[in-house]
């Protein structure tokens, strides 16, 4: 079974369309997949079952990009064309099925549209795949036997960042005595271009507490990392996707994002929003506001939130 699937450039929209990939897999014997996607998510998918290539879309003048893609599978003949971007290639390379994105007014998750458009049912949902390898090598962070939470602090853009001192407040009631994870310690990360807005951030969270991953780790390594911890806390990014795609209990924070496609989705997920609504945020961004636009998102809001997901995580 050959398939071809084209995925996003960003990673938060990659992760969400992997179970789609994994169920038509799992349908599938002796899948011979070749994926093709930005540079970005592109190393999700190094270890995923049945890959025989993967093409990494670089930009070029004039939708060159596409015409090098087409040039690359257009001698195959494929038994599944799925492109979640909704280009003409899946048209112009032979094919038994195509599945190709065409954008909908719906308010359904973005993980069900893409189910509904590949005929998939039940949802599935995100998942990556990994060597056994990652975590054993990574089994010294674990050793004291103190439950771990990873944080993601930061977003591609810093309208979508919870103000820092409320994440530093939020750790500080977690981690107690009486928290939900007491003597936690802190795994937090970021993009590699992002670690230079949370120096200040890492400074106060006590050494013996932290655990310093900040634009330190590639990502299936990250990945790896998240599904040996006991809970992830994140704004709207595609760090969350990828603790949501592991299993772990992922816990999102939204603002000027829209939680009704892109909420974390998975076994043990959810979230909570700012009381302004997405279009609220939208508008204040437009009219030239600057900085995060989630400073009305109170840590005692978020808190008790997090606390009766945590309840039902639990269970």
């Amino acid at each position: 079974m050959k398939i071809l699937f084209i995925t996003s450039n960003r990673l938060g929209d990659a992760i969400l369309s992997t179970g789609i990939l994994d169920a038509l897999g799992q349908r599938n014997a002796q899948v011979e997949l070749t994926v093709a996607c930005g540079a970005i998510p592109a190393p999700l998918f190094r270890e995923w079952p049945g890959l025989q290539e993967l093409i990494i879309l670089k930009r070029k003048p004039f939708l060159g990009h596409w015409f090098s893609l087409w040039e690359k599978v257009v001698r195959d003949s494929w038994d599944i064309v799925v492109d979640v971007r909704g280009s003409a290639i899946a048209y112009c390379v032979r094919a038994k099925q195509r599945f190709i994105w065409r954008s909908t007014t719906t308010l359904n998750h973005r993980v069900e549209q893409l189910a509904a458009m590949a005929g998939v049912n039940p949802v599935p949902y995100p998942r990556i795949y990994f060597a056994k390898e990652r975590i054993q090598k990574l089994k010294p962070y674990f050793e004291d036997g103190r439950p771990m939470i990873a944080l993601a602090p930061t977003a591609n853009w810093i309208g979508k960042e919870w103000p820092h001192e409320y994440f530093l407040k939020l750790i500080g009631d977690i981690t107690k005595e009486g928290g939900i994870l007491p003597k936690a310690r802190v795994a937090v990360f970021s993009a590699p271009q992002e670690r230079s807005r949370i120096k200040d951030f890492l400074a106060q969270i006590p050494s013996e507490q932290l655990i310093d991953c900040a634009g330190n780790f590639e990502l299936l390594d990250i990945g790896a990392f998240f599904s040996q911890c006991r809970l992830f806390i994140g704004n709207d990014s595609g760090l969350m996707h990828l603790a949501a795609a592991t299993g772990i209990p992922t816990f999102g924070l939204f603002g000027p994002s829209l939680d009704q496609h892109y909420a974390p989705y998975g076994y043990k997920t959810g979230y909570v929003r700012t009381p302004e609504s997405y279009e609220i945020l939208k508008k204040r961004q437009q009219a030239g506001e600057q900085g995060s636009l989630m400073t009305n998102l109170t840590v005692e809001s978020v808190l008790e939130a997090l606390e009766q997901f945590w309840r039902r995580v639990s269970e």
